[in-house]
């Protein structure tokens, strides 16, 4: 529980419920993926950490944002940490990737049927707050209407009014969120 967890404060278990919910959800589907919105990335989609995983033969494969796309990008010490907590560095550099070059540019980790749904959701949000520095202001988006539906019916997150970056209401916030819509990112003005 967040709430034994000494990096996570009580306050992010909302949080924890619902990417517990989206990952046992997705598990007959096969893969899930969440785009975080943080302050510290300019609260741009195309900066901001972002979540993916898929579901095979038991196991779930979670991938977090490596600085392909990173922007500030992470340190080779925030690197270290992330393996440190159990996540394998990229197999390419961004460099080495755009060039086409064979292997994952982002940190993976493989959750065995020994993880459930809680465990695998408290360790990628432990992740991106110790390491991405994801704060609890920051928003996050679903991957499509269907399940951002499925996440406001758990109504644990405040979801975002229609805007023009968020036309399908898949932008959410923790509670107490103002729910106009996201800053706009104040280099590119993206949403």
């Amino acid at each position: 529980m967040a709430d034994l967890n000494p990096f996570l404060d009580p306050h992010w278990e909302p949080l924890k419920t619902v990417f517990a919910g989206v990952i046992e959800r997705t598990q007959p589907r096969g893969m899930f993926q969440v785009q975080t919105y943080a302050s510290k990335y300019n609260c741009s989609p195309e900066t901001s950490p972002y979540i993916q995983g898929r579901w095979g033969e038991g196991e779930c494969e979670v991938e977090l944002a490596s600085n392909l796309m990173l922007i500030p990008s992470l340190s080779s010490v925030e690197e270290n940490e992330l393996e440190f907590l159990g996540w394998t560095k990229p197999e390419v550099s961004p460099r080495e990737y755009l060039e086409n070059r064979t292997g994952n540019p982002n940190f993976v980790r493989l959750f065995g049927p020994e993880f459930n749904a809680v465990q695998i959701a408290e360790l990628i949000i432990s992740a991106l707050v110790i390491v991405y520095g994801v704060e609890d202001h920051d928003y996050w988006g679903f991957q499509d209407r269907d399940e951002a539906d499925y996440v406001d019916s758990l109504g644990l997150l405040v979801r975002l009014k229609s805007s023009a970056g968020n036309p399908n209401r898949v932008i959410f916030g923790l509670p107490e969120r103002p729910t106009d819509e996201v800053p706009r990112d104040r280099n590119r003005n993206l949403l």
